[in-house]
């Protein structure tokens, strides 16, 4: 029963992020909307992956979930940088080079990611580490992992600065609403 209280928090990030999708999901008209709505529904389940990594017992499964959750952090970038392009209203770095380096360079590493068991250029010396109440996995990141970390933050940055930047020169009556 005291397990519950640990994942009460992430239980409850997953269903306000879910209920957010859906209300932004009902507003795609909206320009961003529905790439809002990826973003939420992409956090909803990278928690909800957090929280089934929790509840595994093995090695195997532990490291299956955590690979599952870069699949939704790679949908969460995507989305971010379509909301963050289309909510502006202004197209992000390079259109005819950003996407295609959003969607393959992720793509890549996310085949490393779901057979780094036969390489190990992502992910190395899994170990599993106990602990109360749950067991946690760790291991160190290979070079290809700090890349992506890298190319992740760079393109988040840019989306990021995109929004500040229509923050701060939007007229002074929307601003002040």
């Amino acid at each position: 029963m005291y397990v519950i209280i640990y994942l009460l928090p992430y239980l409850i990030s997953f269903g306000i992020s879910f209920g957010v999708g859906v209300f932004a999901w009902r507003r795609r008209s909206v320009p961003g909307a529905a790439s809002l709505a990826v973003v939420s529904w992409s956090m909803a389940f990278w928690t909800l992956g957090f929280v089934f990594e929790l509840f595994s017992i093995s090695l195997e499964g532990k490291n299956f979930w955590d690979s599952i959750q870069y699949l939704f952090m790679v949908t969460w970038l995507w989305g971010f940088f379509s909301f963050a392009g289309k909510f502006t209203q202004r197209p992000l770095l390079f259109p005819r080079f950003a996407w295609p380096a959003l969607i393959v360079f992720p793509l890549l590493v996310l085949g490393f990611i779901f057979t780094n068991k036969y390489h190990g250029l992502f992910k190395q010396n899994i170990q599993l580490a106990s602990g109360e109440p749950f067991s946690r996995i760790t291991y160190d990141l290979a070079s290809i992992a700090w890349v992506f970390f890298a190319f992740f933050c760079i393109f988040y940055l840019r989306a990021f600065i995109e929004l500040i930047i229509r923050l701060l020169t939007r007229h002074q009556l929307y601003r002040a609403q």
